[in-house]
């Protein structure tokens, strides 16, 4: 099973990404060695607190009668992680789809990817999923008809981020292919974004991702806002963990800044508000 060391910053000094290749640390120049966990088991257990899969199945059923995908036949998903989300939304929104290549960078997740595709999933489609960092990934042989982020953008530096989206305009995606990004906006006060804030996590928010894309040449072609419920007022270890990941800090640090914005006693702190936004070129 692979295991990634959670490292976190002490002294500022030279920019690097964190050991647990969630979210880049803004600098550092020692690490110490937390503890030693599966990521993908991390991110299965941050989806026992939230409803994000139905509520995403929710929003595709609005999409569908909204958005005509009938032109696309290649998909790129990039940060798929297991996949199950980005392969439901093929199957549910791309009818004419033939190729689906998912862009992943945790090897467990990859295994349990290439398993899930395996499974026949998505009947007459040839499929592949590729060990590697959306940094790191080569790209597409040609340029493909649609790109899903429904996952990502919290675990890339907003400089790795800007730099993506210019590879999606000139190199990715096709005349007239589509790019679609799930995110938070964080102007709507919730628990996790408060908490993520508190310790120094500055979540990206859709309206400035929607300005960088806007800036490389993007439209907009719709956009849907949703709600997710994740409650993290009261964290299992494993949750604590993963949002170590983020920040560096300890858990004793972390359950402090539950207790200090009141998690627990202000109303509706569960509720994560989101936007979906599917760009054409």
């Amino acid at each position: 099973m692979a295991r990634y060391t959670i490292a976190y910053c002490i002294i500022l000094n030279v920019p690097v990404i964190n050991a647990y290749s969630f979210r880049p640390c803004a600098s550092v120049s020692l690490s110490v060695v937390m503890a030693d966990v599966s990521l993908h088991q991390l991110f299965a257990k941050v989806r026992e607190v939230d409803d994000f899969a139905a509520v995403l199945r929710t929003v595709m059923e609005d999409v569908a009668s909204k958005v005509d995908f009938s032109h696309v036949k290649s998909c790129v998903a990039m940060g798929a992680h297991h996949g199950e989300r980005e392969i439901d939304f093929a199957r549910r929104l791309l009818p004419n789809l033939r190729s689906f290549v998912a862009v992943e960078r945790d090897p467990e997740a990859v295994e349990v990817l290439r398993a899930n595709l395996q499974k026949g999933v998505l009947p007459g489609v040839e499929t592949s999923a590729v060990e590697a960092s959306v940094q790191s990934w080569s790209g597409p042989d040609e340029p493909v008809d649609a790109v899903l982020m429904l996952n990502l953008m919290n675990s890339i530096t907003a400089a790795d981020r800007k730099a993506l989206f210019q590879k999606l305009m000139t190199q990715y995606v096709s005349d007239g292919g589509m790019v679609v990004i799930a995110n938070s906006v964080n102007s709507v006060p919730s628990g996790y974004v408060l908490l993520s804030e508190r310790l120094g996590n500055l979540l990206a928010d859709y309206d400035e991702l929607e300005q960088e894309m806007a800036a490389v040449g993007f439209r907009v072609l719709y956009r849907q806002d949703y709600e997710l419920h994740r409650d993290v007022s009261n964290p299992s270890s494993d949750i604590v963990t993963y949002i170590r990941g983020f920040t560096g800090h300890s858990e004793s640090e972390a359950r402090a800044a539950i207790d200090d914005i009141g998690l627990l006693s202000q109303p509706n702190m569960n509720i994560f508000a989101n936007r979906l936004g599917i760009f054409t070129k």
